[in-house]
């Protein structure tokens, strides 16, 4: 077509003014996530996370994704696609005022920008109801004087508390918020059983009953000492210092030895317990060997000192010593036993 001859005039060739931009590229849209919150109206609100990603093509889609909890409830929030990596577009949105059901969430991306519509396959969720376990498999296993610990979990909506079910021990405890169970086993237990309840206003849920058995690898004594003496002396004064070991079991303490380590100011006179004057001595230390101590009994052995102020400055009119004191159990000599308990106390000395 020509107007006013051919100046100015501008011939079109086929297939250039209008040529074929290219088909919107496929895309596929999914629900990758779901969190769920409760309200004090005892209704819910659900976080849901969805990602579209290109079929082809160098770059990701953009644009808005409907989450739609159906024609039924018609409950709907729109989610921006705000991240990307590669092909892959994700984003996020809120979905609000959920009472309590079953759900079947979709995700529809109208396509645009150059890329096709998609929508994703059914997300069901469960809104309210019991909580339902996911986490209640505690070990069943343990040794004396350990330190048990579990944390059991359940989901549900409100969000459930935790609590021990009665007849459990009085030494085991439990966290109402995240159902963490816990507690030092004494030594002179063979074995507990607790049960753990979670609960909410949608109902309530039992786990258990667990017994646990405790019972270690091999039997092992617990020796504890504990070490008394004068707290104050006079120079030239006697006192004595006694060393009392007692075995909490469970088994016994076979090779034992004990030993009461003396400063330069506490000199020892004689001692109980054992041969020869009941002990050895050896410089300031003090040695008992005493066989075995039996599970649940106690022993106790004595040496008896004299205060020596000799060597301070003329200014001083006291002195503070340490004495030591210390059980070992387990090998055939003190310095090849395997196990040991320390103690220790102070004796105040003062100048005549």
């Amino acid at each position: 077509m020509m107007a006013g001859g051919l100046a100015g005039t501008v011939l079109l060739t086929p297939g250039t003014a209008f040529a074929d931009i290219g088909a919107p590229v496929n895309t596929a849209t999914s629900i990758t996530a779901s969190t769920q919150w409760n309200s004090s109206t005892d209704v819910s609100t659900v976080k849901v996370t969805v990602s579209v990603t290109a079929q082809s093509g160098s770059s990701a889609p953009t644009g808005d994704v409907i989450v739609s909890t159906g024609p039924a409830t018609s409950r709907w929030c729109d989610a921006k696609l705000d991240q990307s990596s590669g092909l892959v577009s994700t984003g996020s949105c809120f979905i609000k005022n959920l009472s309590d059901g079953s759900y079947n969430l979709t995700a529809s991306f109208a396509g645009q920008n150059g890329f096709a519509s998609s929508v994703s396959a059914r997300y069901p969720i469960e809104i309210g109801g019991a909580p339902v376990w996911t986490a209640d498999s505690p070990p069943l296993s343990a040794a004396p004087g350990s330190f048990y610990k579990y944390s059991f979990t359940a989901a549900g909506t409100p969000v459930p508390g935790y609590a021990l079910a009665p007849g459990a021990p009085s030494w085991l405890h439990i966290l109402n918020w995240n159902g963490e169970v816990y507690g030092q086993i004494p030594w002179w237990v063979r074995s507990f059983t607790y049960s753990v309840i979670a609960s909410s206003s949608a109902g309530s849920a039992g786990a258990g009953p667990f017994t646990v058995t405790v019972s270690p690898a091999h039997q092992q004594a617990h020796l504890t000492t504990q070490l008394v003496c004068p707290r104050y002396m006079l120079s030239g004064q006697s006192g004595s210092c006694t060393l009392v070991m007692r075995n909490d079991g469970p088994a016994a303490a076979v090779n034992t030895t004990a030993q009461i380590s003396l400063p330069a100011q506490l000199r020892a006179r004689w001692c109980s317990w054992g041969w020869v004057h009941g002990c050895f001595v050896n410089g300031g230390t003090v040695t008992w060997h005493l066989g075995t101590v039996a599970a649940w009994q106690t022993k106790s052995v004595t040496v008896v000192v004299t205060a020596r102020f000799s060597g301070q400055p003329w200014w001083r009119h006291s002195v503070r010593v340490t004495v030591n004191g210390a059980a070992f159990w387990g090998g055939q000599w003190w310095w090849q036993q395997a196990h040991a308990s320390f103690t220790g106390t102070h004796v105040t000395i003062f100048r005549r």
